[in-house]
């Protein structure tokens, strides 16, 4: 399938723990242990978890030894798009997330950050700023993202996916050997960081971990509505003709493209531009094109099963808890991934539908 489109929206639809935890590359990878032996699960899954943490730890560690800020520094003016849902006893912000981004949109807009400090509650996709929840999530689901029946991750792929996204992570400093043994979500995050760190972004600038880390300065609640180990379950529990999908279009001659496009959405999520962004993200511009015809009956049912449970499944989850924090009194400031705020699928028109008022926010 070479339409890259759904690929790249994964980072504004994506899982926000993808950004976290299932990233690495040559140079931090140099210290992960052997590869364990396949045949033995109860060794596998040690090893495994040992991994996990390695994996884990280093990009926490670039979280740490990060400041926030930059010195002289160029500001990029950013105008992400953000609304409001309001009754007489609360208001619900919610903000289309970017989970990597530049230093250069920081500070935000007065509007973002003044309905910030309003709002007594945080509501995320997941806290990646929690170190301890991060590994602890990796060690109680080893089971699920290894392999534990003698097969690779090769054995799972088609050999064309399979060469293709291999040659496409050793191109980038992103392959591993270990990785092997993971199933094909780790190849999947690591090659969607890849075109993240070809453009200059930065997963630990990403507004997410931004907000989170002020959330917790300022001792504010912190809601997960999906949380670690849903996310990770999820990354790690589709089919292989599913994985096949996600992965067809990271090729080494597809790069430059994907590039473009990565550029393309960072642009698009700092402009805040509606129509632009719609056409981006909303997964039914690639149910709809030529390539899809092309793809056989199962990989049709592969494809809708993917972005049912990427975007569509959990809009609808989404859209339920904006309406239960509408049902308190509390102000609560809402941040998900762009993509699922879009469309006649979106949390916007979701809410919508059920009666609700949603207001976008202009900035001055």
């Amino acid at each position: 399938m070479k339409n890259s489109k759904k690929i790249l929206s994964i980072l504004l639809a994506g899982m926000s723990v993808m950004m976290f935890g299932c990233t690495g590359t040559q140079e931090n990878d140099n210290n992960i242990i052997t590869a364990p032996n396949s045949n033995n699960s109860a060794v596998e899954e040690s090893k495994a978890e040992e991994i996990n943490v390695e994996i884990a730890e280093s990009s926490v560690t670039k979280i740490d030894s990060e400041t926030t800020t930059e010195q002289n520094m160029p500001h990029k003016e950013t105008t992400p798009l953000f609304w409001k849902v309001s009754d007489e006893d609360n208001t619900v912000y919610l903000l289309g997330t970017m989970h990597a981004l530049k230093e250069e949109v920081y500070p935000l807009p007065d509007e973002i950050n003044n309905a910030f400090d309003s709002c007594n509650t945080l509501a995320v996709e997941a806290d990646i700023s929690d170190t301890m929840a991060m590994v602890s999530a990796q060690m109680n689901l080893a089971d699920i993202m290894v392999y534990n029946d003698g097969t690779t991750v090769k054995d799972h792929l088609d050999s064309e996916v399979y060469t293709n996204v291999v040659e496409y992570l050793k191109a980038n400093n992103l392959y591993n050997e270990q990785y092997e043994l993971y199933k094909p979500a780790m190849f999947f995050s690591l090659a969607s960081n890849a075109s993240i760190e070809q453009i200059k972004l930065d997963s630990t600038k990403g507004i997410d971990m931004y907000l989170l880390q002020n959330a917790h300065n300022k001792d504010k609640n912190v809601v997960e509505i999906e949380g670690i180990e849903e996310q990770y379950k999820m990354l790690f529990g589709f089919s292989d003709d599913v994985y096949n999908i996600m992965l067809s279009g990271y090729t080494v001659e597809n790069s430059d493209k994907l590039d473009e496009q990565m550029q393309t959405l960072y642009d698009v999520w700092c402009e805040g531009d509606l129509e632009k962004a719609t056409e981006l993200c909303d997964p039914k511009a690639d149910l709809e094109g030529e390539d899809y015809d092309s793809l056989s009956d199962s990989e049709k049912k592969a494809f809708e099963q993917y972005t049912n449970a990427m975007y569509y499944d959990r809009n609808t989850k989404m859209e339920q808890k904006v309406e239960e924090f509408m049902s308190g009194s509390d102000d609560v400031f809402y941040a998900v991934g762009l993509a699922h705020f879009l469309g006649d699928k979106g949390i916007v028109s979701l809410l919508e539908q059920n009666g609700y008022t949603v207001e976008q926010v202009k900035y001055n």
